[in-house]
């Protein structure tokens, strides 16, 4: 689902859709919430991001929904579950933990990427969880 982060940018794909992510935006944190509290309360994930030009959100339930603000506003459906996107993210944050933690953040301090990396192992921990 989601590229290993590089230069400030990151792709997510879903479906046949592959869509950027910023660095001005704490994504793993931002999706991570998202896929817990649409698990725990059987709701909706959603989530809203800037990609610097346009913006573009993903809701997800029983299926995904990505809407692409641009110069025009498209709506796509893909039929994946938020369950499936919250597996894929999960493994995706683990294995470039390193990559998301340092050097993601517009602060990129050290102190700044251990404290995200903690939070970031906290939210996997919860959505493995729920898994």
């Amino acid at each position: 689902m989601l590229t290993r982060p590089e230069h400030g940018w990151s792709e997510v794909c879903i479906g046949e859709h592959r869509l950027r992510i910023s660095y001005i935006e704490p994504v793993p944190q931002m999706l991570l919430t998202a896929f817990i509290r649409a698990l725990s309360t059987h709701g909706t994930a959603d989530v809203t991001f800037d990609a610097e030009g346009w913006t573009w959100c993903l809701q997800s339930d029983c299926v995904t929904r990505l809407t692409i603000m641009a110069d025009a506003t498209e709506t796509f459906t893909v039929p994946v579950t938020v369950r499936e996107l919250g597996q894929e993210a999960l493994a995706d944050f683990q294995r470039d933990l390193d990559a998301w933690s340092s050097g993601w953040s517009c602060l990129n301090r050290p102190e700044q990427a251990e404290n995200e990396r903690a939070e970031i192992i906290r939210l996997c921990r919860q959505l493995e969880r729920l898994l």
